[in-house]
């Protein structure tokens, strides 16, 4: 049946999409958790970072810090890419000063810092294959899958219930033609059984009428065809009145 085949071949269809939503799901999954959040993943070992600037003994100006976390912070809360450059050139800032610091302590700071912004451009570039909006990376292939799929499954609903109704305006029509034959076959088994009951009748009235008017001179015996119901019986007993008229 074509509805059947085509049918098969839209579910296969979907079966794919499902399994690309479910590809995108796992990325999408497996990108959130090396991300982190808190002290978790990526996040976990930034803000390890962090703190080992913050607690470092090194005399710094801190005010440097302090706007090197707010373009932190504005990042991760607005997920705007302007807040990305800021960071790194204050980040460059911080370092010429840190540099130009002797302490003992100066190139394990560095490197902190160093590995501070490494892990923060991780971040961001997580945030980028995710998708900083819901039409954007990862986020926008599950969205845009996820109505695919959703609308293939009213186009089969929509289709499925045409052909159910099509079916059903079949059966109504095959129901009404075989309720139309029933009709006439039973008009027509009535009147059939009506003149084959009412034959004997119609003949014993004939001859019951015949023989009156004759004054049962001229009857005749009539032909018993079944002397089992009530018209054989009539039959009989008119029968046997002529034989004791006659007499």
């Amino acid at each position: 049946h074509y509805f059947d085949k085509e049918f098969d071949f839209e579910l296969d269809a979907i079966y794919k999409k499902l399994q690309k939503r479910e590809s995108c799901f796992d990325t999408l999954t497996n990108l959130t958790l090396e991300k982190g959040f808190q002290d978790y993943g990526i996040i976990g070992k930034f803000r390890e970072a962090v703190h080992l600037i913050e607690d470092a003994d090194l005399p710094y100006d801190r005010s440097q810090m302090l706007m090197l976390r707010r373009h932190e912070k504005d990042y991760l809360l607005r997920k705007q890419t302007s807040y990305i450059d800021k960071l790194h050139k204050q980040a460059d800032i911080f370092k010429t000063e840190i540099e130009s610091i002797s302490h003992p302590s100066r190139d394990t700071l560095l490197q902190s810092l160093v590995l501070y912004v490494r892990l923060f451009d991780r971040v961001t570039d997580l945030d980028k294959r995710i998708g900083y909006e819901p039409n954007q990376g990862i986020t926008a292939q599950l969205n845009t899958v996820s109505s695919d799929i959703e609308l293939s499954f009213s186009d089969i609903k929509r289709k499925t219930v045409k052909e159910l109704d099509k079916k059903l305006s079949d059966a109504a029509t095959v129901f009404t033609v075989l309720l139309i034959f029933g009709i006439l076959l039973n008009i027509l088994l009535v009147f059939i059984v009506t003149k084959q009951l009412g034959l004997p009748i119609t003949n014993l009235s004939a001859q019951i009428q015949s023989s009156v008017k004759n004054n049962f001179r001229t009857a005749r015996k009539i032909e018993i065809h079944n002397s089992m119901n009530e018209i054989g019986t009539l039959s009989k007993d008119f029968n046997l009145m002529l034989q004791t008229v006659k007499r």
